[in-house]
């Protein structure tokens, strides 16, 4: 006899496995639009990261749209840049060549002339005019303004000079403005019978001031003051300097800078040093304080004798016409001089 098995109906193993085909290709082609979204390269190579399940990823990783051809870390760690040179910008030393043109012969047009003639022959570049002597005595203006009209030339420069506390007028006439005896109301004579400024009178200190300013008025733009001191030779424990002497005689002296820098704006103020000023860099018993004066004026002068000092800043030389000019070391020095005659009687030839 036949024997029958059931019928169980047909196998569904063939659809299985073809629906599993199909969900993986479904996979896959979510995973090429989407997954790169969700890779980040680093240093350790290539990762997967959802930001749902990612509490540790940090906010400002961003990641990378598509894999770099090749990832390579380099640490490089920055040299520090040098520092900067803070050297201080050393001054230079004053080039000025130049003759000094007594108040005597400002009147002079000839003596003028031949002035005029040697500097520019000698390929001088400065005349200085002394325009406030010794006396107190300050030139009547139409006298310097001819002056400064003869002596004019593109290769000059032309300076006015004034003596600022040796004054033996204005002492006379304001008489609260000298120094004076200790015995009395008498001013105070120095061994070349000059009077004397009172530096710490304000009344006094802001008239050498005002013949700054007047020098100003009849066109110059640069000053040379002498005898910015107080007096340093004669008889000095004879000197009263009154009530309002308070302080020390350098710190009357920087009071006058300061009060001179105020007011003195637009031109150029230079003065006389003492010379050991300038080889210490004080002097107490003259109010001279060497880094106040460097910080007032535009250059400093210092008058010589017949050879040249050793100084520890440069400086304009002053010589007396009547010395030996121009020594061979002058010549090619880097500082500056002028020849200062009294009456303008300069030696033939000796600028050569």
């Amino acid at each position: 006899m036949a024997k029958y098995r059931s019928y169980r109906g047909r196998s569904h193993r063939g659809v299985t496995i073809l629906v599993v085909i199909l969900v993986l290709l479904v996979l896959a082609s979510v995973a090429i639009f989407f997954l790169p979204d969700f890779l980040v390269y680093t240093e350790d190579g290539v990762r997967l990261e959802f930001p749902l399940f990612n509490w540790n990823a940090s906010p400002s990783a961003t990641p990378l749209a598509s894999p770099p051809a090749s990832v390579t870390l380099e640490i490089v760690s920055p040299s520090p840049s040098p520092s900067p040179s803070l050297s201080p910008t050393p001054t230079p030393a004053p080039t000025t060549r130049g003759l000094f043109v007594a108040q005597a012969l400002l009147g002079k047009p000839n003596q003028l002339q031949a002035l005029k003639t040697l500097a520019l022959s000698s390929g001088l570049d400065t005349l200085v005019l002394e325009i406030k002597n010794e006396k107190g005595v300050m030139a009547p203006d139409d006298e310097v303004l001819a002056a400064v009209e003869a002596l004019s030339d593109p290769s000059l420069t032309l300076t006015a000079c004034l003596s600022a506390f040796i004054d033996n007028t204005v002492t006379r006439s304001k008489v609260t403005y000298g120094v004076k005896y200790i015995t009395g109301e008498v001013n105070w004579i120095d061994k070349s019978e000059n009077r004397w400024i009172n530096p710490y009178v304000p009344a006094a200190r802001q008239y050498v001031i005002d013949c700054v300013l007047k020098a100003k008025q009849l066109g110059f733009t640069s000053v040379l003051l002498d005898h910015v001191h107080f007096p340093v030779t004669g008889s000095l424990d004879k000197i009263s300097y009154g009530a309002q002497a308070t302080g020390t005689h350098t710190e009357a002296m920087n009071l006058f800078l300061k009060e001179l820098a105020e007011q003195a704006d637009g031109i150029a103020v230079s003065a006389f040093a003492l010379e050991d000023t300038l080889a210490t860099g004080q002097n107490e018993v003259g109010g001279q304080d060497l880094q106040a004066f460097k910080e007032t004026f535009a250059a400093l002068a210092v008058s010589c004798a017949d050879s040249v000092p050793v100084l520890a800043e440069p400086a304009v030389m002053v010589f007396p016409a009547d010395s030996e000019l121009l020594p061979e070391g002058l010549k090619t020095s880097k500082q500056g001089w002028l020849v200062r005659s009294a009456d303008g009687d300069y030696p033939v030839g000796a600028f050569e």
